[in-house]
């Protein structure tokens, strides 16, 4: 039952990443609730991830892409463990 539930918080930061990404490419409030819960959210990990990779020379973030790897394959084991 642990197992699940991280999983499911997990499935959630990963679609919160994927609206993060969405909303990178429309113009949209940056101060509406809604999206500063998002930034919040998301923001400590793709930091991480821009740490780790050296920046493109074609002005793109690929840290979301990097997250959602990492979030995937952690929720992928939560899948594997037995507790």
């Amino acid at each position: 039952m642990i197992s699940y539930s991280l999983y499911i918080s997990l499935q959630f930061y990963e679609a919160l990443i994927i609206v993060r990404i969405l909303l990178s490419w429309v113009g949209h409030d940056l101060h509406h609730p809604v999206i500063d819960f998002i930034n919040d959210v998301t923001e400590p990990l793709l930091a991480q991830c821009r740490k780790l990779m050296p920046p493109s020379g074609m002005g793109m973030d690929f840290s979301p892409i990097i997250a959602t790897l990492i979030v995937e394959l952690v929720a992928r084991f939560t899948q594997l463990i037995p507790f």
